[in-house]
């Protein structure tokens, strides 16, 4: 689990909540999006937790740290790709300014959206909602589409051309 994976490199994260069932989408892409979140947490807020919230609509998940937060006029340009706050800009930290931006993709491709925000008590909130039903399904189903486009046409045009095609008309229709 991502919990037991931040406690061997040395981040307590308690979780508070629980998702009531299992989400319909990309594990391996949430799983690399919540990552993000609990490592920026853990590395430039000091210590996480993790606040689950689930209803019939959408799962929200809450990665709460207790650091200096993001300067407002910061707060969009964090998701930019390859763009560091300014204090974070050291060797000791590390990072090429691509996880806050990731996990924006990720969570955009399943429907959803992450948000942050300063806490009134200090840190940031980064806060991922994930749509249960509904406003998910043609943003998933086109990233997996392309998945496969992109899969196929490094095969081959000889074998798959045919195929492509179909899921170009299919994205078209969705």
């Amino acid at each position: 689990s991502l919990q037991a994976d931040m406690q061997v490199l040395g981040g307590e994260v308690p979780i508070e909540g629980a998702a009531a069932k299992p989400l319909r989408a990309r594990p391996q892409a949430l799983k690399r999006c919540v990552w993000n979140l609990l490592d920026n947490a853990v590395k430039y807020g000091a210590r996480a937790r993790v606040a689950v919230d689930d209803d019939e609509r959408r799962l929200r998940i809450r990665v709460l740290d207790e650091g200096p937060g993001i300067p407002a006029a910061e707060m969009q340009k964090v998701f930019e790709p390859f763009y560091r706050v300014e204090s974070s800009r050291n060797r000791a930290t590390g990072g090429t300014g691509l996880g806050l931006s990731i996990a924006k993709g990720i969570a955009e491709d399943h429907g959803g959206s992450l948000e942050l925000s300063n806490r009134a008590e200090g840190g940031l909130d980064a806060t991922l909602i994930l749509p249960r039903v509904g406003a998910g399904k043609c943003r998933v189903r086109a990233a997996l589409d392309r998945h496969t486009a992109r899969h196929r046409a490094r095969v081959g045009p000889d074998r798959t051309g045919a195929a492509v095609r179909a899921l170009r008309r299919r994205r078209r229709a969705v």
